[in-house]
């Protein structure tokens, strides 16, 4: 302020206040105006391109020239400009965790405090303060979308040499400029990267479970080869599907031991066998059944120890183990175990129940037998001591129960057997004679 008597002169603007007035006058203190100006400068660089969600930190390389301000943020908003980052450096920008779409990256240089320079608020309508805010660099961010698949699930018994192929599988929504099919376990290792899904076989893969999926991709991506797995071992941009089922069912009937059994049927006492051991077996379900020698069903009990084989007439019976899943048809009393079940199944090895009529010859055989060489590996030599008028009947067993050879005995000659067809291994020689029978062991070797 300045205050004077009369008049003065050089009061006027563009004078020096304290040198170019003249005149009877005085002046007060003076308070300070500070005017600032900034500015939020200029950018160069870009625009960048990123894959979204692959938690990879995006860094980008932004030049900023110009600023003005002694305070600055960097500032990522979406493309209607609402923010949704505040970074104080540019290597801490980081896009791994957006969404796709359209960002930019600003600078803005300030004096002083600024209110509403908070995520959530539009830059330009709710940041208020003495601030200059430089030009944008865009940063677009990409994801590929693996697609939605529908179909299955898919299931197949598998180890038949029936070729299993999936059908009817669609894909839809997928994006991105690249894209695979991929069959995996049940782990996500990668098994197979097909041209499409139907053209699998998977009947070569043995029991479990296989999932199929669909990658889309963008550029270039690795990892993504047979041995690795599907959600550790890639790297790119790139989408995956939802996983579609295959349940891959191979029974396993499983290894019966025990036996051979013999009994004396007719006579009303219970003829149960014991001591049968079943190993190995595999599936959902299972179910042991009982058939004649051309394996015509007999029965189907819970266990081969509940069957009272005195009630059957005379022959051969077989027990068999059956394992399956799935539906199972044709497994009734009266068909045959080995043409008329349908389905996925598998059946153990046959042990022999041998049901004799014994009425009369309860004293036990009155003969003897001897086999030579046993070792065999050719030709084996019967030799029967015998003191019955009748033809016995001879019959060879594997180790399975299975009958190999029957045959017929003149009593008053040796007989020879021909070994050479049969497999390496341990066989059962059993003769029946209407004085009763004898069993013995015989070892081929090749």
């Amino acid at each position: 302020n300045i205050s004077y008597d009369g008049m003065i002169s050089g009061l006027v603007p563009g004078n020096n206040l304290l040198t170019d007035v003249t005149g009877c006058f005085d002046l007060s203190n003076s308070i300070t105006v500070v005017r600032n100006q900034p500015e939020g400068g200029t950018l160069t660089g870009g625009p960048f391109e990123f894959c979204a969600g692959d938690s990879i930190t995006d860094v980008t390389s932004i030049l900023l020239t110009g600023n003005v301000g002694p305070n600055s943020q960097w500032v990522v908003t979406n493309d209607i400009n609402i923010i949704m980052s505040l970074s104080g450096t540019l290597e801490e920008i980081d896009f791994g965790g957006n969404a796709p779409g359209v960002f930019h990256i600003w600078n803005i240089s300030y004096f002083g405090t600024l209110s509403g320079l908070v995520v959530g608020n539009n830059l330009f309508e709710e940041v208020t303060g003495c601030s200059g805010i430089s030009d944008s660099v865009i940063v677009v961010l990409i994801q590929p979308d693996g697609g939605t698949l529908t179909g299955g699930p898919f299931e197949f018994c598998v180890g038949d040499s029936i070729a299993d192929h999936v059908s009817g599988i669609v894909l839809s929504g997928e994006t991105g400029e690249n894209s695979q099919w991929v069959i995996t376990d049940d782990a996500n290792n990668i098994l197979g990267l097909p041209a499409s899904p139907d053209s699998v076989n998977f009947d070569g893969g043995g029991a479990g479970i296989c999932l199929i999926w669909h990658v889309s991709y963008d550029n270039v991506i690795s990892g993504l080869e047979v041995g690795n797995n599907l959600f550790t071992d890639i790297v790119g941009c790139f989408g995956i599907s939802n996983p579609l089922t295959v349940i891959r069912n191979q029974p396993e009937g499983g290894a019966l031991t025990g036996g051979p059994f013999e009994f004396c049927v007719g006579d009303s006492i219970p003829d149960h066998v014991s001591g049968v051991v079943l190993i190995g077996e595999v599936g959902a379900n299972s179910q042991y059944v009982i058939t004649d020698s051309l394996y015509n069903i007999l029965n189907l009990p819970t266990t081969p120890e509940e069957v009272d084989f005195d009630e059957a007439p005379l022959g051969t019976c077989l027990i068999v183990h059956v394992r399956y899943d799935g539906p199972l048809t044709g497994l009734e009393i009266g068909s045959n175990l080995l043409t008329d079940l349908e389905g996925c199944f598998s059946l153990s090895n046959a042990l022999t129940v041998i049901r004799l009529d014994c009425e009369g010859f309860q004293g036990g055989p009155i003969f003897e037998m001897k086999i030579s060489p046993n070792p065999v590996r050719d030709v084996m030599t019967l030799q029967l001591f015998y003191k019955g008028d009748d033809t016995p009947v001879v019959q060879v067993f594997d180790a399975g129960g299975r009958l190999c050879l029957l045959q017929q005995h003149n009593s008053h000659s040796d007989m020879l057997i021909d070994m050479n067809n049969f497999a390496e291994g341990c066989y059962f020689i059993r003769v029946q004679s209407a004085l009763g029978s004898k069993t013995t062991t015989v070892v081929v070797v090749k």
